[in-house]
């Protein structure tokens, strides 16, 4: 038995590192198949699972014998990270010019199971963003009047109001005036969004706030890119630069961003090794999936992570303003 050990270490090692490669390539081919955007929601885990292999494989080659294989089992370890660290993106920055004038956005999957809507009420209130986009802000647990009553400071609001009533809903509250609101609900895929023209100071934004459905096995595999096939004609009424917010249940590099950046011609806010579902999870291994998008005449600054305040979902804070070439942003 410990002679088959000893000859089997080193193929075993070679199947974990294949097994913790998988999620990496397949974070770069999210498009082709809905199994193959599954397998890439485990790129964080792969790549720190494959980073320890090979620093476990490094600090023991002198112990085999086959000591160039596991030199080359531990280069093919590391070279799968050095392809999939990029793809969680770094951090955005800001000029101090485009810092003074910036929009301020919040945004945050509450729960609707959240009973401590004072908690997330309260994190607004102190963060006291220009803009807020909350998803699953159901009334059905009573959490709902202390986001109404944010309209002191916030009087501009928009939100849905699906039947049932214990479903989720959707808000966008702004500090600024807001005009062509609109309100979707698709009943076919359970779509919802809102979307709302934002005067900003520096130009009109449209803001949109959607939330899709959580991957297979919790749905059927398809559903996500049903229902942004019927998101997106709504953004293609909108001709003002935009900002898509919203919980995307999937991360930056699937098949869900992929398809609404090349379509848009958007680009995501980069949030690199900090996730934001489950909140019970360390920062480092969540996944990202309360994204935000813009195009290409908005820039990104340097996001911020919030705690999660009774939701299962970390909030978001961020900047955004007109890239440095257009400080003022007309209705294109």
């Amino acid at each position: 038995m410990r002679k088959f050990l000893k000859r089997a270490r080193l193929p075993l090692a070679g199947l974990l590192v294949a097994g913790l490669a998988l999620p990496v390539l397949a974070s770069f081919f999210t498009t082709l198949h809905w199994t193959v955007d599954w397998v890439a929601l485990f790129l964080k885990p792969a790549l720190i699972g494959l980073f320890l292999v090979g620093l476990a494989l490094a600090a023991l080659v002198r112990w085999f014998k086959a000591g160039r294989k596991v030199a080359g089992l531990t280069a093919l370890a590391f070279a799968p990270c050095a392809l999939g660290f990029p793809l969680l993106g770094g951090s955005a920055s800001l000029s101090p010019e485009q810092v003074a004038r910036a929009l301020t956005v919040y945004q945050h999957n509450v729960w609707a199971g959240n009973l401590d809507g004072a908690a997330i009420a309260g994190q607004i209130r102190a963060l006291d963003p220009d803009v807020a986009v909350l998803i699953e802000t159901s009334q059905y647990y009573g959490t709902g009047s202390h986001f109404d009553a944010l309209a002191d400071t916030w009087p501009y609001q928009l939100k849905d109001t699906p039947r049932p009533a214990r479903q989720a809903r959707l808000r966008i509250l702004s500090k600024y005036p807001v005009s062509d609101t609109q309100i979707f609900r698709d009943e076919a895929t359970s779509m919802s969004l809102v979307v709302a023209r934002v005067k900003a100071e520096f130009g009109p934004v449209t803001v949109m706030g959607l939330h899709f459905t959580r991957p297979w096995p919790f749905d059927w595999p398809k559903k996500q890119m049903e229902q942004l096939a019927v998101a997106m004609p709504v953004l293609e009424e909108y001709d003002c630069p935009c900002l898509v917010v919203g919980d995307f249940n999937s991360p930056p590099w699937g098949r869900l961003a992929r398809t609404l950046e090349a379509r848009f011609d958007l680009h995501h806010l980069p949030l690199g090794w900090r996730g934001t579902w489950h909140e019970a999870l360390p920062e480092f291994i969540s996944i990202p999936i309360d994204l935000s998008f813009a195009s290409q005449d908005l820039e990104f600054g340097d996001a911020t992570v919030l705690p999660a305040a009774g939701s299962d979902h970390r909030a978001v804070m961020f900047e955004i303003a007109p890239t440095a070439e257009r400080q003022v942003l007309q209705p294109r």
